[in-house]
This record gives structure tokens, sequence and C-alpha cells, in this order.
């Protein structure tokens, strides 16, 4: 299963340390590039910043995550 996530879930899974759970529960998080760049921002907590930044293979950054197919 392919899930869409927006900025919160995300930043409290990392700063709990659960976001491993994403993809027992999910497969694939596709995060919206609007997402990705509230949770690299200078004012997110540090953790987070660092997850997205180096975000593990299960999440999927895409620029229009509704309509964009994935990477090949």
């Amino acid at each position: 299963m392919i899930v869409v996530s927006d900025t919160s879930p995300i930043h409290y899974l990392v700063l709990t340390e659960h976001v491993e759970m994403l993809p027992v529960l999910y497969g694939t998080v596709v995060i919206p590039q609007a997402v990705y760049e509230e949770l690299t921002h200078s004012a997110c907590p540090e953790p987070v910043r660092t997850w997205a930044l180096g975000r593990p293979s299960f999440g999927e950054k895409r620029a229009n995550a509704l309509n964009d197919p994935p990477p090949a």
C-alpha cells in the first residue's frame, strides 16, 4: 500500500522514535515536495531535519504526490 503523508505524522513519529512503523503499516510513504520543505526547514527540530535529509528507502519524495508517477 502507498500512503501520502503530511508533515505532522512524520514529524512526531521521528521525535517519538517510532517512524519505522510507517513502512510496516504502509510500505511506501509518498512525501510531497511541500512536506519535504517543511521537514527540512531550519525551524524544525534537528532529528526531524536529519531524518528528512537522509530519508530511508520507504520515503518517496515527489513534486506532486497525487499526479506524479513513481520514479523509474
